[in-house]
């Protein structure tokens, strides 16, 4: 019986695969790098069933890079963490001190509103918020995420800028504003 050229291709993809998944996100378990591989080189057939691939590894590179970044925002989103259930590092969140001229009752709602708008339009944004607001250094926000501090400013930086262009709409008053420029760049 003669070898499928297919088959052999994806006999000599597999372990390349695997070793570029594990270099892309090196945190990975070895069984989930074996899984986006997997991903990569089915999708690769099913596309090469309709038409042909140019070039076939290339393909299968894309498709792996695209597959491993699916799987580590669905990682990402399963270690999600909320006030409730405390941070990534299992210590709770406490609501920060209102700022002079807020009272606590107004800036806990504020809170609440960014906290629960996050929730519904940013959500990949609310673990790096909430520690944010309890006071951890960015430093300390990506190494419990997994992330670089620099990525981390970033994420806040824009989250902050979204939530100030909503402000109205969330009631956010200017004391409450100079506040959250004042954690965004601290």
């Amino acid at each position: 019986m003669p070898l499928d050229p297919d088959d052999l291709f994806c006999a000599m993809a597999w372990g390349r695969i695997v070793r570029y998944v594990r270099r892309l996100y090196p945190r990975f378990q070895p069984e989930t790098a074996d899984d986006v591989a997997q991903e990569a080189i089915l999708r690769y057939l099913r596309y090469r069933r309709h038409r042909e691939a140019p070039n076939p590894m290339a393909l299968v590179y894309r498709i792996a890079r695209w597959a491993a970044a699916n799987e580590y925002r669905r990682l990402q989103k399963k270690s999600h963490t909320s006030l409730d259930s405390g941070g990534p590092d299992g210590q709770p969140i406490d609501l920060p001190t209102p700022p002079a001229g807020i009272p606590a009752e107004k800036f806990e709602v504020m809170v609440l509103c960014i906290f629960e708008w996050i929730r519904e339009e940013r959500s990949d944004d609310l673990p790096i918020f909430e520690l944010r607001l309890a006071g951890r250094t960015y430093e300390e926000i990506a190494a419990a995420l997994g992330s670089t501090s620099q990525a981390v400013r970033q994420r806040f930086s824009r989250c902050c800028k979204a939530i100030r262009s909503h402000k109205d709409a969330l009631g956010i008053d200017v004391l409450m504003d100079e506040w959250l420029s004042g954690r965004e760049g601290a």
